[in-house]
């Protein structure tokens, strides 16, 4: 379970992002054709969205020319740049939109390898959602109002959030659970509908929030997980969103410890809470997949330890979570960074699309996973299901 290697024939951001700037316009437009149009004539103005129609609910950024960014009223969402604008208009993931838009710009040849030819590199710019200076102050007071109003997680009325974390096979009775968590009792859960600027109200739920904060501690946004009061996913489209973030999303992650010398990355919150139960703390989720690509490993960090997904092979070939440990290894590397990948070394159950090391805890306990610092052993984890909720968080509060 050593570092896995890089792969030299797929496509990375460094190797086309440079080529893009400038170019955004011509770049979308054979992808998304005339939904795309009204945008592009009317920016930075609001537009018909690409994806869901109607007369205003989407407008692309001021500096949509170097960036490709813009905004969905309807989902509340901003693109930082061209990548995640054409992933979400498409349907697909960031990587394979990074994929689309290097073949189109020949980045890539037939054989998918990389080409080597040197281009001029700017300096890139700061990845910005192009909101005011008041926008971005609103944005920042609902985020600590949301916070203010949640509860720790060892708090009597966050039983339904250590119900959750309990039905997922994680210990939340701990001592130990990260102060970055907490349980909004209520929160409103909003979609589209009809025209993209008008939003219908699906219900209130409870929901797990994580801050989101930047390498320099500030905060960014905050990850929503909405519940049932069963300990469930909410019966909703998305059941995990972000709040509009306050500043850039480049390189955040939900902090769950203080950095350390050996920082320990995965991709996404269970994940990493999995991952602290064996190797303790100085653990952090970056999110998803997409971010991790973009993470800039922190000053002080000497070693990455990457816990990486394991998944099906898409459509093009490539492990989805494999593929992005591998870009952030290289940029790791390049910063004089140790890094370390681990896979987990088991096969994708049937109907599953992936692996991660949630799933290696709850099939096979600690002894599933490498031995890498871990923890004093005050206690031990044997195989087992999701573990039972306890009676004292049914009684409590």
């Amino acid at each position: 379970m050593n570092a896995t290697p890089l792969n030299p024939r797929l496509p990375r951001f460094v190797d086309v992002k440079p080529r893009c700037r400038g170019h955004w316009a011509e770049i979308l437009h054979p992808f998304l054709g005339d939904s795309i149009h009204p945008a592009l004539e009317r920016r930075p103005r609001h537009a018909p969205c690409p994806r869901y129609g109607g007369k205003d609910g989407f407008h692309l950024y001021r500096d949509f020319d170097e960036t490709g960014g813009g905004y969905s009223n309807g989902e509340l969402r901003g693109f930082a740049d061209g990548f995640d604008l054409l992933a979400w208009a498409l349907g697909i993931s960031t990587l394979d939109a990074l994929n689309r838009v290097a073949a189109h710009l020949g980045v890539v040849d037939r054989d998918r390898r990389i080409r080597t030819e040197r281009h001029d590199v700017r300096e890139p710019s700061p990845i910005t959602n192009s909101a005011s200076h008041s926008d971005a102050a609103d944005r920042h007071r609902t985020l600590h109002r949301l916070w203010a109003e949640a509860k720790p997680l060892d708090h009597p009325e966050a039983r339904v959030a250590r119900r959750y974390l309990r039905r997922r096979g994680l210990h939340a009775g701990d001592d130990d659970l990260p102060t970055c968590l907490r349980l909004h009792p209520r929160l409103p859960y909003w979609m589209p509908a009809g025209d993209a600027r008008e939003l219908r109200k699906l219900g209130d739920f409870p929901a797990l929030l994580a801050q989101v904060r930047a390498p320099d501690g500030s905060l960014v946004t905050l990850q929503r997980t909405y519940l049932t009061a069963e300990g469930t996913k909410a019966p909703v489209p998305a059941p995990r969103k972000l709040m509009p973030a306050a500043r850039s999303l480049h390189s955040a992650a939900i902090q769950l410890d203080r950095c350390a010398s050996i920082l320990h990355v995965t991709e996404g919150l269970e994940t990493a809470l999995a991952v602290r139960e064996v190797v303790g703390p100085s653990v952090w989720a970056l999110l998803s997949a997409v971010s991790m690509p973009r993470f800039d490993v922190p000053e002080g960090v000497e070693q990455l330890v990457i816990w990486a997904d394991r998944d099906r092979p898409n459509r093009l070939g490539y492990r989805t979570g494999e593929h992005a440990a591998n870009l952030l290894v290289e940029q790791a590397r390049l910063a004089g960074c140790a890094v370390t990948v681990f896979v987990p070394p088991y096969s994708i159950p049937h109907g599953q699309k992936s692996l991660d090391w949630l799933d290696v805890l709850n099939a096979h306990g600690f002894a599933g996973f490498p031995i890498v610092r871990l923890r004093p052993p005050h206690r031990t984890r044997i195989a087992a299901p999701a573990l039972p909720i306890r009676d004292s968080d049914e009684t409590r509060g």
